[in-house]
């Protein structure tokens, strides 16, 4: 369990990371998140943001794994589902799992946009598979 001062030492760690990755500067903002979390272990944005900068580095499974943390602590928060959902989509063409969480996205915030965007690219290529299919028909005698 982290302190107090742990806490608000943390949150300033995550301002000044969010600056960084503003700036473009990924390394660095990847650095001081990690040191973020170190102190508050519990700060799921933190843990959502290295899931992006993991994802945009190409580390597939890291970012799962740092979505999956932040999930565990704020289950509620589209935007870390939407993420996952895009990072399994993208990075692991893993369609069934990124529907569900581009669903769990939608359940939580109906009008996330992005979300329905996902889920109808992931609905895509499912489509053209079911089209592709013959019925299953009964050979006629």
């Amino acid at each position: 369990m982290s302190t107090e001062k742990e806490i608000t030492l943390a949150s300033e760690i995550y301002k000044m990371a969010v600056d960084l990755q503003e700036q473009g500067k990924c390394d660095e903002a990847l650095e001081a998140y990690e040191r973020a979390v170190k102190l508050n272990p519990q700060d799921a944005r933190a843990w959502n943001n290295i899931g992006v900068i993991f994802c945009k580095q190409d580390r597939y499974e890291e970012a799962i794994a740092a979505y999956n943390k932040a999930i565990d602590i704020d289950s509620k928060a589209a935007l870390i589902w939407f993420n996952k959902g895009f990072t399994l989509e993208i990075g692991f063409k893993e369609y069934y799992g990124a529907l569900k969480a581009y669903n769990m996205a939608i359940s939580i915030y109906l009008r996330y946009i992005d979300a329905w965007v996902g889920k109808a690219r992931v609905l895509g290529p499912y489509a053209i598979a079911l089209r592709q299919c013959k019925p299953l028909t009964k050979p006629s005698n």
